[in-house]
């Protein structure tokens, strides 16, 4: 008797262009504007993964004219700075820090500690985007401001390491035992000790964090995870360029949503507009 030939394999998938639409990551706004929130509230140093961005926390770019003037999506200069944002920097102690307004009880009374350009005049002002877990290559990290570069790298440190007030009140400014840049791996060790230390001492400052330009316009538009406005700025701007953003790569709202960003809240900060 006679075997019946075996159909070919088919042809493998092609592979992930950076230039290919993400697929879509909620059913519709309101579910995806859930998972930021709900990443917002994770701790850091439990996740891994910060060569491409950890899946915790908010790594948010202000708009800083480094971006590509008529495509804010993209970027101009050679590196691009965005700091991360996560509910444990918070603690409605830091009532007393030049971040806070409010009373001492008043669970809102704290800012996001991330770096802000709001110029009156500038439309974009209050404006950024929020940057993709898996999507975003970083550079590096620093506790406090880096001038928008990485500097020389602090030593590696075991993933687990015990942090405690007591070590951390030994350290000074900025707060990670090192004040150098953290290498990708260390993110997540060094992010524990920093808001350890914030909270030890009642002081809120913002990180930073480098993407290169190369790593960031190869990966768009996988790279932009929601357009954003502070709450109390004028979206008009920043709404055209989100509207702008979609087009270009055939994406739907749900995929990159445009949210109100409330740096005072500390557990749901972001809601659709």
């Amino acid at each position: 008797c006679y075997r019946a030939a075996r159909p070919p394999n088919p042809p493998p998938p092609p592979s992930a262009s950076p230039f290919s639409p993400p697929p879509p990551i909620a059913r519709d706004v309101r579910e995806a504007v859930e998972r930021l929130n709900e990443r917002f509230r994770k701790d850091p140093w439990m996740e891994g993964g910060w060569d491409m961005l950890g899946r915790a926390g908010l790594m948010v770019h202000v708009f800083d004219g480094y971006e590509n003037h008529e495509a804010l999506w993209e970027a101009r200069e050679p590196d691009i700075s965005s700091s991360l944002v996560f509910a444990a920097q918070h603690a409605p102690s830091e009532w007393m820090s030049d971040t806070c307004w409010g009373t001492k009880e008043d669970e809102r009374a704290c800012h996001h500690p991330m770096f802000t350009d709001t110029n009156a005049g500038d439309a974009f002002a209050g404006a950024g985007l929020i940057l993709r877990p898996g999507s975003t290559p970083l550079k590096c990290g620093k506790a406090g401001d880096s001038g928008g570069h990485c500097s020389s790298f602090c030593p590696s440190l075991p993933p687990n390491e015990d942090v405690t007030f007591d070590t951390v009140n030994m350290w000074d400014h900025p707060g990670d035992g090192c004040g150098q840049s953290w290498k990708p791996k260390d993110i997540g060790p060094y992010l524990k000790r920093l808001a350890k230390w914030q909270v030890r001492k009642n002081r809120l400052e913002h990180n930073e964090f480098i993407v290169g330009r190369d790593g960031w316009n190869g990966h768009l538009p996988r790279l932009v995870d929601a357009f954003f406005i502070r709450r109390g700025f004028d979206a008009a701007a920043t709404r055209e360029q989100h509207e702008k953003f979609l087009q270009k790569y055939d994406l739907r709202e749900a995929d990159v949503p445009f949210v109100e960003l409330d740096i005072a809240e500390w557990h749901n900060p972001l809601r659709p507009i």
